[in-house]
């Protein structure tokens, strides 16, 4: 059996925001700043080849499971699954409101 392997992609406004969230937890709390970032390289190795594995993004409305989401350092990332990539869509901080899309 093949493992399909998908592409990861970064909307623009994710990468924005991925980037402050680096550069806050740099600025404030230095030394969680490379935990975070290793933390997301694992998360994202591991979705190119499982990219179901964490929980349909609850705030999704009508989510037929494409969309999904997983939190690190109190940062909650929501991704989209659709022909064989990985879209990072939003990067939030978990204390914000959580938005409904």
């Amino acid at each position: 059996m093949e493992i399909v392997k998908y592409s990861i992609v970064f909307d623009s406004l994710a990468t924005q925001s991925l980037t402050e969230a680096y550069l806050y937890l740099k600025r404030e709390l230095p030394s969680a700043a490379n935990g975070f970032k290793e933390e997301l390289e694992e998360v994202l190795l591991l979705l190119t080849t499982t990219p179901y594995v964490f929980q349909k993004d609850r705030f999704k409305k009508n989510n037929n499971g494409q969309y999904r989401a997983f939190i690190i350092y109190n940062f909650r990332i929501t991704y989209k699954i659709a022909n064989k990539q990985v879209i990072i869509l939003l990067v939030r901080h978990t204390s914000r409101r959580p938005i409904k899309y």
